[in-house]
């Protein structure tokens, strides 16, 4: 049961910050378009920083998510 209750709780913590990642990526381009579209560096706009970034944190935290349910299942499996 312990098992169960842990992984509803990390799937909601890693649900919520999808999320935000998903918002902040929505609202990049509905609402910040003259923020983005102003160049970090010479020549390189900000949404071409990130864009990208949140596409990876995206990426890593579905790998991290997997990684540790994956780890609480066997942990669980080795319990019973």
């Amino acid at each position: 049961m312990h098992s169960v209750q842990s992984r509803n709780r990390i799937s909601a913590a890693f649900a919520a910050v999808v999320v935000v990642i998903f918002a902040a990526f929505i609202g990049m381009f509905t609402f910040g378009r003259d923020r983005i579209a102003e160049p970090a560096v010479p020549g390189v706009p900000w949404s071409a920083i990130v864009e990208p970034l949140l596409i990876v944190v995206a990426l890593a935290l579905s790998v991290a998510y997997a990684v540790v349910i994956g780890r609480l299942e066997r942990r669980g499996g080795e319990a019973r």
